[in-house]
């Protein structure tokens, strides 16, 4: 039986509301940071759910949040003697002298809202579990019990126009503000190419074995949360936590992994560049994960504690034809389990609202051929992940094919789908000893004029 909202009433902060309100009062540009937190329905109160959404309304209007402006709008409405009158307006605006606590108070307010969702979904899950004419759907269990958890106030399954308009004008002032860049790969033509990896998109980055696939993906890391100072969760299905911190050590001292991955094989001077790099590294923003991910759900499930705890601006997987579904009955059809797990992987980049970089193996298709160069057909297993995927990236590797190791090992990567942007091929100096890149000038010979972004 579906709870009336009065029972409820113990799981509610009307204060903690009030201030977040108040707060907007005192600093009325502070809505568009307030829409990105919080919805009209994790407000209790009716009154100040019907007051928060007229200060939606407003600001996507472009028109001033104050008191006067906000009065008008529910009288226009015809709400103002339904919340409580002037009187009601001018209480809510004196409640709060300052909007220094409002972040805390939000918090606050977001908590009791995903407690009741809770009690909803713990209802609705008793229902379901003693109704015997029916079976028990632990995959829909799994899915509403995930979605509370991730019901912060920044998504909702019944949203309005407004709302999503409102999310739209924080996107354009955000993005105006950074000068429309995602979170940068720290490889300057890429990211020109790319702007940045955007929120909610999947990006696929597939090679051959050996090509330098991982080697790309832990050196966009190291920029990415040592430069940038992102928060990137790493997922690895085939390297242990000593290996991805022997090569990322590799990368940022020049010496090979071979001897950083064997202390007794070291010189003084290898231990002294390496404690150096130790020190640096340890500062880095990157949560390495290794064990007990083998399947979307168990990505999500540590990405989603990762995203609670430091926060999350991008998922790395190497790689995704190593993760199998976890679902009964997919593991005697491959090309239905990839693409179980490519769309999963994509749903996860949108519903944790981070970009969700996912490496891939190739088929075999490119070895009979004269120009090894990969094409997006040659993606291994199933057609659904270039069709989930918003950017792929190709790699290619003249010396993998020629068995030769020589100084300048080139490595293409080939943007070869781009749903919101240019496609490019762009090629980097590849040190495959140290697990490095080198990016080589435009006017180089690697890099033909047609591949140059404009």
């Amino acid at each position: 039986m579906a709870r009336s909202r009065a029972d409820y009433a113990d799981l509610a902060n009307i204060e903690a509301e009030a201030s977040v309100l108040g707060a907007v009062y005192c600093r009325p540009e502070l809505i568009y940071e307030v829409a990105d937190e919080l919805k009209p329905e994790a407000f209790y109160r009716e009154a100040h759910r019907l007051l928060y959404t007229v200060m939606l309304k407003l600001a996507q209007d472009h028109k001033s949040v104050d008191i006067v402006s906000t009065t008008e709008e529910l009288r226009d409405e015809g709400l103002l003697n339904r919340v409580g009158g002037i009187q009601f307006v001018t209480h809510v605006a004196n409640s709060e002298p300052t909007s220094a606590y409002w972040k805390q108070h939000a918090e606050i307010v977001k908590a009791y809202a995903r407690r009741r969702a809770l009690c909803d979904v713990a209802d609705a899950i008793k229902g379901a579990a003693c109704d015997l004419g029916e079976d028990v759907d632990m995959a829909d269990i799994q899915s509403r019990v995930a979605s509370v958890a991730m019901n912060d106030g920044k998504r909702d399954a019944q949203r309005t126009m407004l709302e999503e308009l409102m999310d739209y004008t924080a996107w354009e002032e955000k993005q105006a503000a950074n000068g429309g860049s995602g979170i940068l790969s720290g490889f300057t033509q890429l990211d020109i190419v790319t702007h940045g990896w955007q929120p909610g998109e999947l990006i696929i980055l597939a090679a051959r074995p050996a090509v330098g696939k991982s080697a790309f993906a832990l050196a966009m890391a190291l920029n990415m949360t040592l430069d940038a100072r992102k928060q990137v969760a790493y997922f690895s299905l085939e390297m242990s936590k000593q290996q991805l911190i022997s090569r990322a050590l590799a990368n940022k001292t020049g010496i090979s992994a071979n001897i950083v991955g064997h202390p007794a094989e070291r010189q003084q001077s290898d231990w002294d560049a390496i404690t150096a790099q130790k020190d640096r590294l340890a500062k880095a923003t990157l949560h390495l994960y290794t064990e007990n991910i083998d399947t979307p759900l168990k990505i999500y499930s540590k990405a989603r504690q990762a995203q609670g705890k430091f926060g999350l601006d991008l998922i790395i997987i190497d790689h995704m034809h190593l993760m199998t579904s976890g679902r009964k009955g997919d593991g005697t059809n491959r090309t239905q389990e990839m693409s179980y797990i490519s769309r999963q992987l994509k749903l996860m980049a949108m519903e944790l609202d981070v970009p969700v970089i996912s490496l891939a193996q190739l088929n075999r298709g490119t070895e009979g051929r004269d120009d090894k160069r990969p094409r997006l057909s040659d993606l291994r297993d199933s057609g659904s992940i270039e069709q989930d995927a918003d950017i792929v990236m190709l790699m290619y590797r003249e010396n993998y094919y020629q068995r030769q190791q020589t100084d300048e090992d080139i490595v293409e990567v080939n943007v070869a789908k781009h749903r919101n942007g240019p496609l490019a091929n762009i090629a980097m100096k590849f040190h495959k000893e140290t697990s490095s890149f080198e990016k080589i000038p435009y006017d180089a010979q690697y890099v033909p004029a047609s591949s140059v972004p404009v």
